[in-house]
């Protein structure tokens, strides 16, 4: 084998007095009360929960002119596959996000979709020899991606409904030291991935939950610059992955949204999303 080069949070008391203050206190209209429902729960989302995009929404429609805003957090595991040498490696990663979703249904037709969020604790590594190469990043990274669906077919009090997704998401990374063999030692890293996803989604509603489920196919795209040696290794992976979800509107148009992925990708992701 070629040498590799060096490549719950819970609610506090103080975020469970905002959200009690939210509900309950007769000076916040409306308005104001969705405002701090949600920054108060995408804190408390974001904070303990941290390579298939997250959808966060199940197959039925917005209204027409209509947008909404999601803050989310996520942790997933994923297995890149990066060309050392001649040779491909698959490698485990790890990370967290926590991030701001935007979907707008301008007409009739197709959701828009805008996603932005930070990158923490990030891990790449590989067996190599008998010992493990970590690559880890101590500051946080950032991402972004935009996507459009469309709904195939409309969900009636008799039958599902079904969307079509299509998301392009890229991500970057620094990575700052490298663990081989019980040693520590510096290092200067970028890595860069831009991830391409199609999903088919199913949904039904029953009262105030919706429950959601569907397949998601992948192809990504990973870049590992080394800065000190001015040297890139390359690499692609085709994955899928199943997920399930599931959507509870606990008052008009604010709902609480949790999913999870599986097979060739783990995560888990949850947030609030509110629809103007």
């Amino acid at each position: 084998m070629p040498a590799l080069v060096p490549l719950s949070k819970t609610l506090n008391n103080d975020e469970v007095g905002i959200l009690a203050q939210a509900k309950n206190a007769p000076f916040l209209n409306r308005r104001k009360q969705k405002i701090v429902l949600f920054f108060a729960l995408a804190i408390a989302v974001s904070g303990g929960i941290a390579n298939a995009i997250e959808l966060l929404s199940p197959a039925s429609s917005m209204d027409g002119k209509s947008w909404g805003v999601s803050a989310y957090g996520r942790h997933e595991k994923t297995e890149p596959n990066i060309k050392i040498g001649a040779t491909d490696l698959e490698f485990d990663a790890k990370n967290d996000v926590g991030g701001l979703m935007l979907t707008v249904r301008p007409g009739d037709y197709l959701h828009y979709r805008f996603l932005y969020g930070v990158v923490s604790n990030y891990e790449l590594q590989v067996d190599s020899g008998g010992f493990v190469n970590r690559h880890e990043s101590h500051s946080d990274g950032y991402q972004y991606g935009f996507g459009a669906r469309w709904n195939a077919m409309p969900q009636t009090s008799v039958s599902v409904g079904i969307a079509l997704d299509l998301t392009y998401l890229h991500k970057k990374v620094d990575f700052d030291r490298l663990s081989s063999n019980g040693v520590v030692s510096p290092l200067d890293e970028r890595l860069k991935q831009d991830e391409f996803q199609g999903a088919v989604n199913f949904s039904k509603r029953w009262k105030q939950l919706e429950p959601y489920g569907g397949l998601k196919l992948n192809y990504v795209q990973t870049e590992i610059f080394d800065r000190a040696t001015l040297t890139r290794s390359h690499g692609n992976s085709d994955d899928w992955s199943p997920f399930v979800g599931l959507k509870w509107e606990f008052f008009p148009k604010e709902s609480l949204i949790v999913e999870g992925s599986f097979a060739d990708e783990e995560s888990f992701s949850a947030g609030v999303n509110i629809q103007f």
